[in-house]
C-alpha cells in the first residue's frame, strides 16, 4: 500500500484540512488509491483523479506535484479515508461541503507546499492525529466543531485561525517537533505533550503577526525536557504576537530544560520596549516553582537585544498581573555608532581649543 511504504520512511507532516473535515470512526482498509490530477478545480470530477472517478469511502486520497492544477472545490460531502500530501505544490481547498474522512491519521502532509483551507473542520468522535515530517505550514482559516478533537505529531506544522468550539471538552495534543499557532480561539484545552525537543507554540502565521486564544485552558506538564515559544515581534508600533489563556487552567511545571523563547522580526526591524507575550487574565494558575528563571531565550534576530535590567535577564514572570513579559533594546548599527563617535570627538576637540 502506497501509504504504508511512505509512513514507513517517518512520519509524514500531517495536515489537518479539507472543506469541513469530519472525522469518523475507526479507518477501514484502503478500497483504493486515487490521485489527484486537477484538470478542473472540482473534487467530485471523475477525470480529475487517476485512476478515474472521484475517491469513495474507504480511499485514500493523495495530491503530489503531478497535479495541474492545485485549487480543490468541492460542495458536497465526500467519504474518504486518509487524505495524503507530498511534493512541493502548495494546494488550496476552498470549496463549501465536506470530506468525512475516517482514516487514523486523517491527513499526512509529507510534502515542502503550504496547504491552504478555507473550510472548517467537523470532528464528531474519536480523535484523530495530524502527522508529518515535511516542512510545509497548514493554514485552516475556518472554524472547527464537534466532540474530537486532533493530536499534532511528528513535524505537523498547524495554523488555526478559526473559531473551536464542542459540546463536550476534547484535548487538543501538540506532541514534541510539532507546531501549533495561528490566530484563532480554541474553547476545548490544549495540552503540550511531554518529551525531548519539546513542541513549538507559535502565535501568528507565517506570514502574519497575530493572537491565539486559548480559552479553556493550557497545560504544560513536562518537568524534564523543554517547550519552546516562537513569536514574531517589531516593526512600526512595536506589533507582537501574543498567547491569551482566557480561562480553565494554565499549568506549567518549570523543567529542568527551560521553557524557551524563540524571537524573530520576519524583517520588521529592531523595536526597544517591553513585550506581553502571554497573558492569563480570566485563568487559573497552577505553576509548579515557576519564576522567571523557568524561561530562556532561544534564537533572538540579528539587531535585538535583551534588557538585562528588566526582571531575570529581560524576563519578567508576573504572577501579579497575570502576564509573561520581555525587555530588548537595540544594538545600533555600526555607522551609525561610527557617526556618534565622530561626534563626541569633535566636541571635544572643539571644547579643548575653547
Amino acid at each position: 500500500m502506497k501509504y504504508i511504504s511512505q509512513h514507513l520512511t517517518g512520519k509524514k507532516l500531517a495536515v489537518l484540512a479539507a472543506l469541513g473535515l469530519v472525522f469518523l470512526g475507526t479507518a477501514p482498509l484502503s478500497a483504493a488509491d486515487k490521485t489527484w490530477v486537477g484538470t478542473t478545480p472540482w473534487w467530485t470530477g471523475g477525470t480529475n483523479w487517476d485512476s478515474v472517478g472521484a475517491p469513495a469511502s474507504g480511499d485514500f486520497a493523495y495530491f503530489g506535484d503531478t497535479a495541474t492544477g492545485t485549487t480543490v472545490s468541492n460542495g458536497g460531502t465526500t467519504f474518504i479515508s486518509r487524505l495524503v500530501f507530498s511534493g512541493s505544490n502548495a494546494f488550496t481547498f476552498n470549496g463549501g461541503g465536506s470530506i468525512q474522512a475516517s482514516g487514523d491519521p486523517m491527513i499526512v502532509q509529507d510534502g515542502s507546499g503550504r496547504l491552504t483551507f478555507t473550510s472548517g473542520f467537523i470532528i464528531p468522535f474519536a480523535d484523530r492525529r495530524i502527522e508529518g515530517s515535511g516542512s510545509g505550514a497548514i493554514l485552516i482559516n475556518g472554524n472547527i466543531s464537534g466532540n474530537g478533537a486532533f493530536a499534532l505529531e511528528g513535524s505537523a506544522q498547524v495554523y488555526f485561525n478559526g473559531t473551536q468550539t464542542s459540546s463536550s471538552s476534547p484535548v487538543f495534543k501538540v506532541s514534541p517537533g510539532a507546531t501549533l499557532g495561528g490566530t484563532g480561539t480554541f474553547n476545548s484545552r490544549v495540552d503540550v505533550l511531554n518529551g525531548a525537543g519539546g513542541a513549538h507554540i507559535a502565535p501568528g502565521t507565517p506570514d502574519t503577526i497575530g493572537t491565539l486564544v486559548l480559552a479553556n485552558g493550557f497545560r504544560l506538564t513536562d518537568t524534564t525536557n523543554t517547550a519552546n515559544f516562537d513569536f514574531t515581534l517589531g516593526g512600526v508600533g512595536n506589533t507582537f504576537d501574543q498567547i491569551l489563556v482566557t480561562g480553565g487552567t494554565f499549568t506549567l511545571q518549570n523543567p529542568a530544560g527551560k521553557y524557551v523563547l524563540n524571537i524573530s522580526d520576519q524583517g520588521l526591524g529592531a523595536s526597544t520596549g517591553v513585550f506581553d507575550l502571554i497573558d492569563w487574565t480570566g485563568a487559573t494558575e497552577s505553576f509548579a516553582a515557576t519564576s522567571d528563571t523557568s524561561f530562556a531565550f532561544g534564537s533572538l534576530p540579528v539587531g535585538w537585544t535583551v534588557d538585562a535590567t528588566y526582571g531575570t535577564a529581560g524576563i519578567d514572570f508576573d504572577t501579579t498581573s497575570n502576564i509573561l513579559s520581555v525587555k530588548f533594546s537595540t544594538v545600533p548599527e555600526p555607522a551609525t555608532s561610527l557617526l556618534t563617535g565622530l561626534g563626541l570627538m569633535f566636541v571635544l576637540i572643539r571644547r579643548r581649543r575653547a
